[in-house]
Formats: C-alpha cells, structure tokens, sequence
C-alpha cells in the first residue's frame, strides 16, 4: 500500500500497521516521515527502538531475531533497518519476503532505504513490502514545485507571504529543503502577531545568522576551505545545533561525489545524469565538481564508511565523539587528512 508523505500522519492516527517502508534520499523528509512513525509506535506502545544498520557480511538472521523478540518493558518493539543502497542481496531479499508475510504477528518493523529506481519495483521482495505494508516513496520537490512546497510549510506555522517573499526563499535555499525549513522556522519567531512575512523581513532573517548556518559546513567543506570546516564546526557545537541534519546534509552531497568518482565501467552514469537524478541545482554543480577532482572512487568509499559509523556513534552503537567525527568527515571531503 502507498502512502504519501504527507498523508502519512494523519494514516498512522487511523492504524499503525505492522511494517513500513520508507524510500528516498532527502533527508529531511525521510526524516519526518521516520519521526512520525516512531511517534505512532511509541503512543502504541513500543517504548523500545532497535536499530540495524546493513553493511558488508551484515548478519539477516539478527534481523530476524530482532522482530521476534519480547521485551520485558514493552508489548513490542520498535525494529528500524537501515539499508542504505536499497539491495539487500540473495539472503536479505529472502528474509525481507518473509518477515513481510508475516508482518503485524511480532515487533513492529521500519525499514528505511535510499531511492529505489523504478526498473527495481518489480523484484519479489519490494512487492512482498508493497503487499503487506505501507511504502512511504519520498520525493524532494524539483525547482518548479519548490515555491508551492515552501507555502505549504509557511502555512504549516501559520505564517503568510506574497510571492516575491516566497521566491527568494527558494532561490537562498539552492533546493537544500532542510536549510529552507529552518529560515522558516527562524522566521516564524521573528514574525509579529499577523504573521505577515515582508520582504524587509525576510532579508534581515537571510542575513542573520546565515553565514553560520549547518550548510556553511558543507558549502567549506566541498570548497575545500578547512580553516572555515573547523569555525563552523566549532560554531554550530557551541551554538548546540542538532548534529544529525548537518551529517545528513554532508551525507547526501558525499553520495553525489561517490557517483561522479565511480570507476568507469556500463553503468556509469554521466555527470549531467547524475546531477539531474540527484536534483543539484545550478549554483552547486561547480562546488560538487571542484570536490570531485580531488577524490577517487576509493576515497569517496571511504567517506561513506565514516558517516555510517558517525551515525553510529549518534545512536549509542559505537563509540566516539560525534562532533569530531563530523568535523574529520567534512575535512576529508575538504582534501585534508586530519592528525589522530
């Protein structure tokens, strides 16, 4: 069954089924559908969250074994899998057909990948998900819907704005969805009480703060600047900025940077495909390009393995401090190899 991201939340009040499955790479979308899930298996009950993240010799029957489990606190659990490339293999596709056909009979499961392409809709395990639970398709809105994204979420804090307003909310954010909900929701405190956005205050709220905000970190880091890596690193801890967006961001843009240093080869996409599928506006193609002239295949391999385990020191499941794990991350995206 499929369920649009923003019928998501009102469907999880009506029922909460026993498997979801969340596709898509925008993180601050797969983030909020994520979120409002978690939410709905908390009030059911699920005072539990395990998460398992597949990487190479990754163990399914662990999978397994999370989904059957009882909790001594819990009449369930909620079970997160995170499968980044959206291809469990042989053994993964096989477990996944069968956990779904059991699906709603133990824990509850959540499974979140990245894009899947069309041309892989039709394999036996993504219809055994599709079948017997929700898939959640995310799609980051392209340039023309933008505007009219960036008005729903105005309205969403009750906020109001002539167009010219709304246009260069859109032009500041670059297609980046994160950077824009937090301008508005920065405007959205500076607001007065008819909640009218002027164009005079618009600009005041651009500027402030800006030069500080978490994709400064990502604008240095693909520049190659490491002096301005490490202030605004430095600046967004001090300031107490949630991490995970920011490593979401530097993520994404990782991922682009992966697809253009891939090894030649038949399924090598070219760079206009690439920048065309991952939606990368035109003000950001040069920055990605100039990061990709210092970065191989193997170097940008090596880029996705920190985040994964960044990400896994951000859930308590490896050590390490997260906050330094960013900042080595975004400087050997900037080309430096920091001193241990």
């Amino acid at each position: 069954m499929r369920i649009k991201p923003d019928a998501l939340p009102g469907a999880l009040r009506e029922n909460l089924p026993g498997l979801v499955w969340i596709s898509g790479d925008e993180p601050l979308l797969v983030g909020e559908c994520r979120d409002a899930v978690r939410e709905a298996a908390r009030k059911a009950g699920c005072e539990e969250r395990v998460s398992l993240h597949v990487q190479q010799h990754f163990d399914w029957n662990s999978l397994v074994e999370a989904c059957s489990a009882r909790s001594l606190f819990a009449s369930r659990s909620l079970v997160e899998l995170h499968l980044p490339t959206a291809k469990p293999g042989t053994e993964g596709g096989r477990i996944l057909r069968e956990l779904a056909a059991t699906a709603g009979q133990g824990n509850l499961l959540l499974i979140l990948t990245g894009h899947v392409p069309a041309g892989a809709m039709k394999t036996a395990w993504i219809r055994a998900l599709d079948d017997n639970g929700w898939h959640v398709p995310v799609y980051a809105p392209d340039r023309k819907q933008l505007p009219a994204w960036i008005e729903g979420r105005l309205a969403r804090h009750g906020l109001r704005a002539g167009s010219d307003v709304v246009r260069i909310l859109a032009e500041s954010a670059e297609g980046n969805l994160l950077a824009a909900s937090q301008e508005i929701e920065k405007l959205s405190l500076v607001a007065g009480e008819e909640k009218e956005i002027s164009l005079q205050l618009l600009r005041e709220a651009l500027a402030d703060g800006s030069r500080y905000d978490a994709f400064d970190t990502v604008d240095a880091a693909l520049d190659g600047d490491a002096a301005r890596v490490l202030r605004t690193v430095a600046r967004l801890r001090e300031e107490g900025v949630e991490l995970p967006p920011v490593l979401g961001a530097l993520t994404r843009e990782i991922r682009v940077l992966a697809a253009l240093c891939a090894p030649p080869g038949p399924g090598k996409r070219t760079e206009a495909e690439i920048f065309t599928r991952q939606r990368i506006w035109e003000s950001r193609k040069q920055l990605l390009r100039k990061a990709a002239r210092r970065h191989s295949s193997q170097s940008t391999t090596q880029l996705v393995r920190l985040a994964a385990r960044i990400d896994m020191a951000l859930r308590g499941r490896e050590e390490g401090d997260p906050w330094i794990g960013l900042e080595t991350l975004a400087l050997r995206v900037a080309g430096c190899r920091p001193v241990a």
